[in-house]
């Protein structure tokens, strides 16, 4: 619902500048969507929150547990990664394929995260998240030339 959601912001957005609506329109579009979006929104913050690794977990984990489970990247490949410098999610990603897999980090970017908070000494806020992708999938080239 919430991409679905974005998705006529975008559009709505293309349409005002490329004239195809006026401005009165869109801001009338636009006070529909928001509480939506918006609700839709807590929903996942929510759920981010649920899914959040609790105190204590990475306490436990050991060098070959499984951080990323759609790339199958073990904490030890984690671990190097950051002892060679990398200082951010991104920088992880790009190392170890981290959060490249279907669900694009957003089941391991937070223990990422906590791992270089943890290694490298500085705050939460000091770490920067990765950049959100949507997962995309294969299309056959013949979609393309329509």
């Amino acid at each position: 619902e919430n991409s679905r959601l974005e998705g006529k912001v975008a559009g709505n957005a293309v349409a005002v500048q490329t004239n195809h609506i006026k401005t009165e329109l869109f801001a009338e579009k636009m006070n529909q969507i928001r509480p939506k979006l918006k609700k839709q929104s807590g929903f996942g913050n929510l759920l981010g929150d649920l899914f959040a690794v609790k105190p204590g977990l990475l306490s436990i984990a050991q060098n070959d547990t499984l951080i990323c489970r759609c790339e199958e990247i073990c904490k030890s490949e984690i671990s190097a990664a950051i002892a060679s410098g990398c200082e951010n999610v991104t920088w992880v990603k790009r190392m170890t394929r981290g959060g490249m897999g279907m669900c694009q980090g957003r089941t391991c970017g937070r223990i990422v995260s906590q791992l270089i908070v943890q290694q490298t000494g500085k705050s939460p806020d000091q770490v920067y998240p990765d950049t959100t992708r949507p997962p995309l999938r294969p299309i056959p080239l013949e979609a393309l030339e329509q």
